[in-house]
């Protein structure tokens, strides 16, 4: 929490450098829990992959619940009004720099997606003529290091415009789907 906590205050106040605060902070994670190894393996259970999730959730509920709070916004004290007004929606040009959690639901709609670049997923397993997303055709969002994540964060960011905005619908088309099978 104290990892997060720090990177999210640092972001705030110096939203020019988000990529830079985004990584330390996810670095941090990973090495605050190195320790943890997966059963007869050796092998590290906590990855980049899993601390990009943990922090970019953590940044969509600030998204989501500081655009809540834009209605109630008129019986705050002047402080929290402020707060409100800087980081709620109609700050378009911070919120378009903010990552979005990577997991299969996204990974499958930039898979379905004629705009994004399947090549530029990890490892380079992904081809549109190999038929229907599949997790055995892309390296696990929960396996990825560090670089895995910040060659895709570059691309999906210049194929995005917003993608906080592009997310919330692309996870719930693909649950969907998921759900009719």
């Amino acid at each position: 929490i104290d990892i997060i906590k720090t990177g999210i205050k640092e972001i705030f106040e110096k939203q020019s450098t988000f990529d830079e605060i985004h990584k330390r902070t996810c670095s941090q994670l990973v090495k605050a829990y190195s320790n943890v190894k997966i059963k007869d393996s050796g092998y590290a259970a906590f990855s980049f992959g899993n601390a990009q999730k943990w922090f970019n959730m953590t940044m969509k509920y600030i998204y989501i619940i500081g655009n809540c709070l834009l209605q109630f916004k008129d019986s705050y004290d002047k402080v929290n009004a402020d707060f409100v007004d800087k980081y709620a929606i109609k700050n378009t040009d911070f919120w378009n720099k903010v990552h979005i959690p990577v997991d299969s639901y996204i990974l499958q709609a930039l898979w379905e997606d004629n705009n994004f670049n399947n090549k530029d997923l990890p490892d380079g397993k992904i081809r549109k003529k190999d038929g229907e997303y599949s997790s055995e055709k892309i390296k696990p969002w929960s396996q990825w290091n560090e670089e895995d994540y910040i060659g895709f964060w570059k691309h999906l960011s210049s194929v995005k415009q917003s993608p906080i905005e592009w997310e919330g619908p692309a996870w719930i088309e693909i649950a969907q789907k998921r759900n009719k099978q």
